[in-house]
């Protein structure tokens, strides 16, 4: 059975009228960019990948209705200063991104920094 974002108990969120649901993913940048999910920091059902140089494929519960994406790099030594979403299907369960230096070029973070992300859907 495939896993949406309403049979995501974990994060319930308030809203008027709305059954609302929200879910994280906290990603260690490890050498070459390779990203790796921490398991005790994020939700089931996510997973991420590296596409190219800067660019990264998440995986998450589909949201049925409407969702909102938000993509952090945290870094001690910042050589990211953007992200942009590429691609952001809700229905399907995918999310690309881009990190981007100051020169506006596709980047991967610095190993030893951390990417975090949030998804927050309406599920009802």
């Amino acid at each position: 059975m495939t896993l949406t974002l309403g049979d995501h108990p974990a994060h319930p969120a308030r809203a008027v009228g709305q059954d609302v649901r929200v879910c994280w993913a906290h990603v260690d940048i490890g050498a070459s960019g390779a990203p790796t999910l921490s398991s005790a920091l994020s939700d089931p059902g996510i997973s991420i990948v590296r596409d190219s140089a800067g660019t990264y494929t998440v995986t998450f519960p589909a949201v049925p209705a409407r969702a909102f994406p938000s993509i952090a790099v945290v870094s001690a030594t910042p050589t990211i200063i953007s992200t942009a979403i590429t691609v952001f299907s809700p229905s399907t369960g995918t999310l690309t991104f881009e990190t981007h230096n100051e020169a506006a070029a596709a980047t991967d973070p610095a190993s030893g920094d951390d990417i975090l992300i949030r998804i927050e859907g309406v599920v009802s």
